[in-house]
């Protein structure tokens, strides 16, 4: 059951884990983009408006852990399910042999309420992070508007400009917080199927002898088996 929990849904995970990290690059990518234009119109305004952004940004540290463990956590649950079912209906003659049906039914529920608890509190995590971080960036937004009216008496392209390449990468600051949340989360069965593929490098077969094998003349015995 664990081995096909880790060839299934682990493998599954883990390219959700490769597309997120794509997309994290192309978050970073455009950021870097529209820092760019904003120091070109404004490098003033544009030192004021980072250290905001980057508030945002450590806000989402602590959720970003508990994402981590909530990840991790949905793994396990998830190998624990699966490894439970498939020995169920592997032994089912032996359950019914025994007449233990409600005690396996049981467990496979009480198994199957942990791993959609596990999936709500991740998907919680993920709904939280986008609540902490769209009230910073627009407060940070209207502030960095006030401070361009009222203190560098912008021109009304330049500061229409400025807004909008603001505008184009506040979602993209959200999206980057819920992406590193899903990198986070994946990991944990990233780094299982990498213990996978390691144990399979270190097991090696035995060499073979050297004396060929002849046959047997007449039979193995065991003998004074107690």
């Amino acid at each position: 059951g664990e081995s096909l929990a880790r060839v299934m849904q682990y493998a599954e995970q883990a390219s959700s884990l490769l597309r997120a990290i794509i997309e994290l690059i192309e978050i970073i990518f455009f950021l870097l983009v529209y820092g760019l234009i904003l120091l070109f119109i404004s490098p003033l305004l544009t030192m004021i408006a980072l250290p905001c952004f980057a508030f945002a940004g450590l806000m989402a540290r602590g959720n970003l852990k508990r994402g981590q463990q909530s990840g991790k956590e949905v793994g396990e649950q998830s190998a624990a399910l699966n490894r439970a079912i498939t020995e169920a209906l592997g032994g089912i003659r032996m359950i019914k042999m025994r007449g233990i049906e409600e005690l396996v039914i049981n467990k496979i529920r009480m198994m199957a309420s942990a791993l959609a608890d596990a999936r709500i509190d991740f998907q919680c995590i993920r709904a939280s992070l986008e609540a902490q971080a769209q009230p910073i960036l627009i407060l940070c937004a209207f502030g960095i508007l006030y401070y361009a009216v009222e203190g560098l008496g912008m021109r009304l392209a330049e500061l229409g400009v400025f807004l909008l390449i603001i505008s184009r990468a506040n979602p993209l600051l959200i999206r980057l917080n819920t992406v590193r949340l899903s990198v986070q989360g994946g990991l944990y069965c990233h780094n299982q199927l990498h213990i996978l593929y390691t144990t399979e490098d270190d097991m090696v077969d035995v060499p073979s002898g050297t004396i060929p094998f002849a046959g047997i003349e007449r039979a193995i015995n065991l003998e004074n088996i107690s």
